[in-house]
């Protein structure tokens, strides 16, 4: 009786899932629960990891370009927009965009490209490491 109700709750999950796939238009997208101090989660889509945090914008900045800077190379950054950009080596790119949402809240995106490809994993990497690096 267990495993059926075990197995009746993963169905449910998979099929919510893939409900939520078919609404971001073929862009299959993945909630993934995080233990990170200010985020309850974060999302991946096809190629970019974001989250909302309730560290205000200053200090998701600052933690955004003292990891930049201790993964690669900054090329450009605009703290008023809120983007910045660094290469880690010759093949890897990532783009940082960060959008105040409220007086008290702010959301973070990653894109990470490798050789023109998305490259997922670096960017989780990346934002996981500025969502522990803000205070």
């Amino acid at each position: 009786m267990k495993n059926l109700a075990k197995i009746l709750k993963c169905s449910v999950i998979i099929a919510l899932l893939f409900a939520n796939g078919l609404l971001f238009s073929g862009c299959a997208a993945v909630i993934v629960g995080s233990a990170l101090g200010a985020v309850g989660g974060y999302a991946i889509s096809r190629d970019i990891v974001a989250g909302a945090s309730d560290k205000d914008y200053e200090a998701l900045w600052d933690a955004a370009l003292e990891v930049s800077n201790s993964m690669g190379i900054v090329k450009r950054q605009d703290r008023q927009k809120g983007t910045m950009q660094f290469n880690i080596g010759n093949t890897n790119v990532v783009v940082i965009s960060l959008e105040k949402l409220t007086a008290k809240t702010s959301q973070l995106k990653v894109r990470a490209k490798k050789h023109h490809f998305p490259d997922l994993k670096m960017a989780e990497k990346v934002f996981i490491r500025i969502m522990d690096t803000a205070k």
